[in-house]
């Protein structure tokens, strides 16, 4: 079984910052420190933190910047569609669920008449059950290629053909967009299924 290392780049910078100290303490050169940094985090080398991190990128990116959309597992678009823009981020929860959590925590409680945030509403655990019951199981996209894509509606046109149903969720540059009530559409414009 293949061993799959996700590294969040804020963890990347934190032991650069930490073989940086041990570099001046120890007067050993930089690449050692790395390397003593990267063993003591469990690892064997620098370079499988470096391999990890390059690998991760993408989706931390996509999630700042740009796009992740979060579907139903029995509403995802096909994962292996090549012709899809949407890439399947397997490991997207892993890497970022707990960025995930605090946007959903902060949304509005529909059901609270003062529209407090549902973490001030919810009991904590009760909280991270409901979400993990939820998330876990959802698959998570980004865009394959860099399209001149800068809005919602954007990104809906042109994921259109490949998905019956919108995404869940769409995290645009890192804000919660809860798409869960807009409708499936054809290729007219025409309502043609609704969630309920």
């Amino acid at each position: 079984m293949k061993r799959i290392i996700l590294i969040h780049k804020s963890t990347v910078s934190r032991l650069k910052q930490r073989a940086r100290r041990l570099k001046r303490a120890k007067d050993i050169s930089h690449l050692e420190a790395l390397e003593v940094v990267a063993n003591a985090a469990g690892l064997d080398n620098w370079h499988q933190i470096s391999e990890a991190a390059k690998l991760c990128q993408p989706i931390q990116d996509a999630y700042s910047k740009g796009f992740v959309l979060a579907f139903d597992a029995k509403e995802a678009p096909d994962p292996d569609d090549e012709d899809s823009p949407l890439l399947w981020e397997e490991f997207a929860f892993d890497l970022l669920g707990s960025l995930f959590f605090e946007q959903y925590r902060n949304q509005p409680d529909e059901e609270d008449l003062e529209g407090r945030p549902i973490s001030e509403t919810h009991d904590p655990d009760d909280l991270k059950q409901y979400f993990n019951s939820d998330w876990e199981c959802m698959y998570f996209f980004r865009l394959k290629a860099p399209y001149q894509v800068t809005t919602v509606e954007q990104l809906l046109s042109l994921i259109h053909k490949y998905t019956f149903w919108p995404p869940r969720f769409v995290f645009e540059k890192g804000k919660l967009l809860d798409t869960y009530g807009l409708p499936a559409l054809n290729d007219d414009g025409e309502v043609i299924g609704i969630r309920f």
